[in-house]
């Protein structure tokens, strides 16, 4: 009877027992095991069309407008002496920039002088050659002057009429040279009168714009622009800008002359600057591997200023606002790249196994990537974590 009770209580025990597990399925081949805890760490996202826009994202920054930018040199060589413009001024066309005690002024108020002297006395040998022309016509008409006086009387008025040309040609000459050194028809007339002392050279603006860069101070020496002379002052229309955008070697060839741009600066994040690409460059940069885009943007209240960074999206398609089609996306964080492949840890959530696919991607856009091969609508992959995972299962 004792054995029979310590019998019935190990079958008693043995049946408060609780069941084992079942045996939990076996992975598929070609797959990483992860324990438990690795795969509460694991951050995982289900693989769904998304509305890709066609459109490039990128930076850039701000420049001048160079088809609308002029360099300003002096006219003549000689020292500084005031300056008036300072960079940020807008400056009026023909305003003074700055002046200039010019060296080759004194040579041109010589020439000026001596081409003057010149005409002078041509027109006065015209108006005597006029006269004696008349007369001699009058005495040959008369019946009392030869006709050998009459002809060469002819003769000396044309040439006198030749001559006046070629002296009134030569002042005008000198006149037009001294405009080029930038004085006014005023002064040039002034030059002519003995006694009148040399001003210092006004070196004008060319055109209305804003200084952008100033290279001259009071005292310093200048060359004219005739000597292989420096650039004074830089000048800009700013009510047009440039930017310039850098797209990736990989997008180069949907970028195309004529594209819609939105452009956002730093300065104004809630503002909006719409362009269109203007040029294109004809190569890729070798030191960045990117391809430089130019775009034109309209900017008449001043707000962009050269130099200002900012972030770019360029339409790729003729009325790429609208979205296109949707395709298969999973985020970029999700993709291992490994050179010229691509692959996603892909979850079996029934066996906490993980998969490694390789896929075929397309577009990219905040934060995503298009799909187009290697998934299906559905798919779990890892986003987070998915690189610890591909160490380990390399037992790295």
């Amino acid at each position: 009877m004792l054995v029979a009770a310590v019998v019935g209580m190990i079958v008693i025990r043995e049946s408060d027992a609780p069941p084992a597990p079942p045996p939990q399925p076996e992975a598929a081949p070609g797959t990483f095991q992860v324990t438990p805890g690795q795969w509460a760490t694991l951050g995982m996202e289900i693989v769904a069309p998304h509305p890709f826009q066609t459109h490039i994202d990128t930076d850039g920054r701000v420049t001048a407008n160079d088809e609308a930018t002029t360099p300003v040199y002096s006219p003549v060589s000689g020292q500084v002496g005031t300056v008036t413009a300072r960079v940020g001024d807008h400056v009026a066309k023909d305003a003074v920039l700055m002046t200039v005690d010019a060296t080759d002024m004194a040579q041109g108020r010589s020439d000026l002088a001596a081409a003057a002297s010149a005409a002078a006395a041509a027109d006065a040998q015209l108006r005597q050659a006029r006269v004696t022309e008349q007369r001699q016509r009058d005495l040959y008409q008369a019946d009392g002057g030869a006709l050998k006086d009459w002809q060469q009387a002819q003769v000396d008025l044309v040439t006198a009429e030749t001559a006046a040309r070629t002296a009134q040609a030569a002042l005008a000459a000198v006149r037009d040279r001294l405009r080029v050194l930038g004085r006014t028809p005023q002064e040039i007339a002034a030059l002519t009168h003995e006694g009148v002392a040399l001003a210092p050279t006004p070196v004008r603006a060319p055109v209305a714009g804003t200084v952008l860069q100033r290279q001259v101070s009071p005292g310093q020496y200048v060359n004219g622009a005739a000597n292989g002379g420096t650039m004074a002052f830089s000048l800009a229309d700013l009510s047009t800008v440039w930017l310039l955008a850098n797209v990736r070697e990989g997008d180069a060839p949907a970028v195309a002359v004529g594209q819609e741009v939105e452009v956002r600066v730093p300065a104004y994040p809630a503002r909006v600057f719409r362009g269109r690409v203007a040029a294109v460059a004809p190569a890729i940069d070798p030191a960045t591997r990117r391809l430089a885009v130019r775009v034109t943007l309209d900017n008449a209240d001043g707000a962009l200023k050269p130099e200002m960074m900012a972030t770019v999206r360029l339409f790729t398609d003729p009325g790429a606002s609208a979205p296109a089609a949707p395709a298969l996306a999973v985020p970029e964080r999700a993709v291992i790249h490994e050179g010229d492949v691509s692959r996603v840890w892909v979850a079996d959530a029934a066996h906490h196994a993980l998969a490694l696919r390789p896929v075929t991607l397309g577009r990219q856009q905040d934060g995503l990537v298009e799909v187009l091969d290697g998934l299906k609508a559905g798919d779990s992959v890892v986003t987070k974590g998915a690189l610890f995972i591909d160490r380990a299962a390399q037992g790295d």
